[in-house]
């Protein structure tokens, strides 16, 4: 029975120790990863009709696929403290669509939050942008406007059919990473 115990001991040693050995590497790797980014000047204002084109260049696809977020280039590092650090991700698609990721000091998740959430250009029925703005002490202010309207048989807007909606929401970044959104 003393033997059992002992190299069950032995084996939760073992084990402990090749764990603590991979999270120091994984630490290690996405403190490598977050030095080599560098910081935004903020305040950062941006649109959905002006792309945030300077990306940092030189950061492989697959570290932003380890700590980041998947076909997106990193823009710049946003905040970072001995509890978190915040990254913006450029994501292709339609529009560049900016995105912000903190991630803990291991590289793991804490929290995501994409500064455009609606429409933006136009078609024959709707007129959208989407705006963001991060602030030195690191609120958020998320807007966008939508205009709907119809048009008549020779395509004209009919003025009386306009509906405008506006909406505008404030988040900031708490000690711990954690995206918030003030109500």
């Amino acid at each position: 029975m003393k033997q059992l115990a002992v190299i069950l001991s032995l084996s939760i040693l073992i084990i402990g120790c090749n764990s603590n050995k991979n999270t120091n590497e994984k630490q290690t790797e996405f403190e490598k990863y977050a030095n080599e980014i560098e910081k935004i000047k903020l305040p950062l204002e941006t649109n959905c009709n002006e792309w945030l084109s300077s990306s940092q260049k030189g950061i492989s696809d697959s570290l932003i696929k380890s700590f980041g977020i998947e076909f997106s280039n990193v823009y710049g590092k946003l905040s970072e403290n001995e509890n978190y650090t915040a990254i913006v991700y450029l994501y292709p698609a339609d529009d560049v669509l900016p995105i912000i990721k903190t991630t803990d000091k291991n590289g793991n998740k804490i929290a995501v939050l994409s500064l455009y959430e609606n429409y933006c250009g136009e078609d024959e029925n709707f007129w959208g942008v989407s705006w963001a703005r991060i602030n030195e002490d690191l609120s958020i202010q998320l807007g966008d406007s939508l205009v709907t309207f119809e048009r008549n048989e020779n395509g004209e807007i009919i003025e009386e059919t306009k509906k405008t909606e506006v909406r505008n929401r404030y988040f900031y970044i708490d000690n711990n990473g954690q995206i918030i959104e003030k109500k």
